[in-house]
């Protein structure tokens, strides 16, 4: 999960998740992924062939998009994280950002994940305020099928259209076309005899 991967739906005060990358890179066995990271936005976990793709990979996601949303700036890559923290520095606050909302994010983006909220759900009531359910989204709305009225008379306006363009052109080059069409059957210069 990255900020790239999350869309505003037009007129709504939605975002959909578009790609689920560390899905893409399951093998047939359904038992390890294969270079779905993403710097910043992977957990370390991820860079281990040998680890199962878990729902706390995704907590870290989540956590690292919020991140970046937030600060606008992309978090350090885990390996990098994990560079600075045995430095002994740690992720900065993001400024203008309440405590418990950077401690969650703290802890969702925590190096080991036994340190990490298990869940989603887990992760988000550690945010501020009213947690909110987590529920598919509705399925979408059929598209009403079109008017058959509305064929007709767009059927009917085409072949019109069609008919007064041959028409033209027919008149333009009817001249032209009926030479072309004795040139065609008839040799030019010879008499056609017609006597019965």
């Amino acid at each position: 999960m990255k900020p790239a991967n999350i869309v505003l739906q037009a007129g709504k005060p939605e975002a959909v998740l578009i790609d689920f990358g560390v899905t893409k890179g399951f093998n047939e066995t359904l038992t390890s992924i294969y270079s779905s990271n993403t710097d910043g936005y992977s957990p370390l976990e991820l860079y281990d062939p040998t680890e199962k793709a878990r729902p706390y990979c995704d907590v870290y996601g989540l956590a690292a998009t919020l991140f970046t949303l937030l600060s606008g700036d992309v978090p350090p890559h885990a390996e990098m994280q994990e560079i600075l923290e045995r430095k002994g520095r740690r992720l900065p606050p993001i400024a203008g950002v309440s405590d418990k909302t950077n401690r969650a994010i703290r802890e969702g983006m925590a190096l080991d994940y036994g340190d990490r909220p298990s869940t989603i759900e887990a992760f988000l009531a550690l945010l501020p305020g009213d947690s909110p359910a987590i529920k598919p989204a509705p399925p979408p709305r059929p598209v009403p099928p079109i008017d058959p009225g509305f064929r007709v008379a767009r059927d009917t306006l085409y072949v019109t259209i069609v008919g007064v363009v041959l028409t033209v052109f027919l008149a333009i080059f009817a001249q032209d076309i009926r030479r072309a069409i004795d040139n065609l059957f008839f040799s030019p210069g010879v008499e056609q005899n017609f006597e019965p």
